[in-house]
Order: C-alpha cells, then sequence, then structure tokens
C-alpha cells in the first residue's frame, strides 16, 4: 500500500504533528529533513526481506496467517534486522540510536505507522 500525502496527513493529525517536508513527511526535530523517508524505505526493505517467513512461523505456531501491526514491528526492528537488510546504515543507525524518552517513543511509532499503516499483514 503505497501512502498519500492524505493518508500521512491523517497519521500526523493523530499524532499532533502539522508541519511537512518537500516528501511529504513529518518534520520534527528529532529527525532531520529526508531522513524519515529513508528510514521508511529502510523498514519496509527488511519487511520485505524476513516478513513472509515470520509469517509463516506465525502460522506454524499461532494458527493464523498474518501478523499485526506490533507483531511487524517487532520483527523489523529488532535483532538488528534493519541493519542486515534495510540497505541504508545512516537512516538505520539514526533510528536505533533514538533513546526512549517520550518523545523519541512517540517519533519511533509515527515512522513505524507511516511504514505500515495496516492494521494486518499476511496471506
Amino acid at each position: 500500500m503505497k501512502l498519500t500525502k492524505k493518508d500521512i496527513e491523517k497519521i500526523a493529525g493523530e499524532m499532533g504533528e502539522t508541519e511537512f517536508d518537500k516528501d511529504g513527511f513529518i518534520i520534527t526535530p528529532l529527525i532531520p529533513a529526508g531522513l524519515t523517508k529513508r528510514i521508511v524505505s529502510a523498514m519496509k526493505k527488511t519487511w520485505d526481506a524476513c516478513g513472509m517467513d515470520f509469517i509463516q512461523l506465525t502460522q506454524e505456531y499461532e494458527g493464523r496467517s498474518y501478523c499485526d501491526f506490533d507483531e511487524v514491528s517487532e520483527c523489523v526492528i529488532d535483532a538488528n534486522r534493519m541493519e542486515m537488510f534495510g540497505n541504508d546504515k545512516e537512516a538505520t543507525d539514526f533510528f536505533y540510536a533514538l533513546g526512549y524518552t517520550p518523545e523519541e517513543e512517540k517519533e519511533k511509532t509515527r515512522i513505524l505507522k507511516i511504514a505500515f499503516p495496516e492494521k494486518r499483514f499476511g496471506r
């Protein structure tokens, strides 16, 4: 699913953000302009590389052929998978360097919601 500017604005509105860069991504004090797009791309590449295996494991062990947003998020950002599959060291390093303050957690969630706007992923 390709997000339109309207989709991104909806996510931004839900999270209280309103300012956008030239690519339609939200500008925040934590993420330099242009980097959100690269982080989202690294996340999608990571899911493309390992998502079907993750869904297969979910089907084998839990009897369902889909993953929810939290499971996809965990799969993508856990175990340095973005480093292995994201093909953008700078964007990946920046994302992993975000800490655990409320602002940084909100930023990570916002980026994950842009990368994975669906509620379920699978077959």
